[in-house]
């Protein structure tokens, strides 16, 4: 299941409409005369070398015309990444509506939320096999398939050089997709971690004996809440919830944890938006 954010709920099919939804003349907001196109192939996937680079003064902004190959898509994630901590927008659909946004490396989120002068406030053998930082402002897609969306670049500051990233990659948690729903979550083995990775994930354990567990993240990650659910998927009675970063979780035979972003339209790479589960008291 994937938590509903109203702004982007279509943003796994976003991608394979955007070249059918750009518009022609006086069909909408138009991207500027100056934009730049690049693609991203398999044969060009290549974290370590951007795409393009730009020089910004103070106020400027160039946008890109960004065209992901199939093979590119069927990696999972797509990073969409600067090297600077300037100010990101992502647009899946046609030129004009921003879906996803960042100024940091701290966080990215739906809409214009990623925007913050500030990075989010940290909350002070296992899932997470590749924990992935940002170099500078970065989204992350979850791509249905290869197509076109934009980027626009702004920079707030002094001129600056800028270069964009973009290139497929594996999830950070290597059970994402399938722990999305209660049917697909892993059964938990006394240590395991997680991350939410892209806007509107939701993350689910199944325990098959009781056990107490804390629940915690690191100091870097944005602000994430447990709860536990029963066989059904129902919130378990009155009890307490949701469960913060540090705290110490009781669950029974059968149950589940939830975790997401306490604000739903944020995420954020890896090792960012870890979080482990640590068994400490077996009943």
């Amino acid at each position: 299941m994937r938590r509903f954010v109203p702004l982007v709920a279509s943003a796994l099919v976003a991608l394979a409409l955007a070249a059918c939804s750009t518009g022609g003349p006086g069909g909408g907001q138009q991207p500027p005369d100056d934009t730049i196109d690049v693609s991203v192939t398999a044969a060009n996937n290549d974290p370590t070398q951007p795409v393009k680079s730009v020089s910004l003064g103070n106020g400027d902004e160039q946008v890109f015309a960004v065209t992901v190959s199939q093979d590119v898509a069927g990696f999972g994630l797509l990073y969409v990444e600067l090297d600077r901590e300037v100010d990101l927008e992502v647009m899946t659909g046609a030129y004009g509506t921003v879906n996803y946004s960042s100024s940091s490396l701290a966080y990215f989120g739906s809409g214009s939320e990623g925007l913050g002068t500030a990075a989010a406030a940290g909350l002070g053998p296992q899932a997470v096999t590749l924990s992935v930082t940002c170099r500078g402002s970065c989204v992350i897609l979850e791509l249905a398939a290869g197509g076109t969306f934009y980027v626009r670049v702004t920079n707030p500051g002094p001129s600056t050089n800028v270069s964009l990233y973009v290139y497929g990659d594996d999830y950070g948690d290597e059970y994402e997709p399938e722990n999305d729903t209660l049917q697909g979550a892993p059964t938990f083995q006394f240590f395991d971690s997680g991350a939410i990775e892209t806007v509107g994930d939701v993350d689910y354990w199944y325990f098959e004996a009781p056990t107490t567990v804390t629940f915690d993240t690191n100091d870097l990650a944005i602000p994430l809440e447990a709860w536990i659910l029963d066989a059904a998927g129902n919130l378990v009675g009155d009890g307490p919830g949701p469960y913060l970063p540090g705290d110490q979780i009781t669950l029974f035979a059968n149950e589940y944890l939830r975790v997401w972003a306490v604000e739903e339209w944020q995420a954020a790479s890896s090792a960012r938006s870890r979080y482990d589960i640590e068994d400490v008291d077996p009943l």
